[in-house]
């Protein structure tokens, strides 16, 4: 997997974590320290924007995840 595209699923597990987790035991909110433990840091428009800033490979992660219910 290239680097760029594995950028762009982290900011979508980002990006999905921040906007759908329920709370620190929940599965979706695990995805912060899986993202911690790989060093990723989000840019500020994830933070500020979420899934609006995604890549268009970003929202195609981002978008499987929540038809999952992940």
């Amino acid at each position: 997997m290239s680097s760029d595209r594995i950028f762009d699923v982290y900011e979508a597990c980002y990006a999905y974590a921040a906007e759908n987790h329920t709370g620190q035991w929940s599965r979706a909110y695990a995805l912060f320290a899986k993202l911690h433990r790989k060093h990723f840091n989000p840019g500020l428009s994830i933070r500020e924007r979420g899934w609006e800033a995604l890549s268009e490979e970003g929202l195609r992660v981002y978008c499987r995840m929540k038809a999952m219910n992940y």
